[in-house]
């Protein structure tokens, strides 16, 4: 899987804070919701993402 910059942009939220909402990150990059789950989980189906921690 090529991630690229939004990938990148999402993946940062998500160390920052693994409970973040997808609605925060999608207001904060100013994309939809369903673009930010949909990224998410083929992070997770590339193994990019393997777990969330707090």
């Amino acid at each position: 899987m090529k991630i690229d910059d939004l990938d990148r942009k999402i993946l940062n939220f998500l160390q920052l804070d693994a409970r973040i909402a997808a609605s925060h990150i999608a207001d904060e990059l100013k994309i939809s919701i369903p673009t930010v789950t949909e990224r998410i989980k083929k992070l997770m189906e590339a193994g990019v993402i393997k777990g969330f921690h707090a």
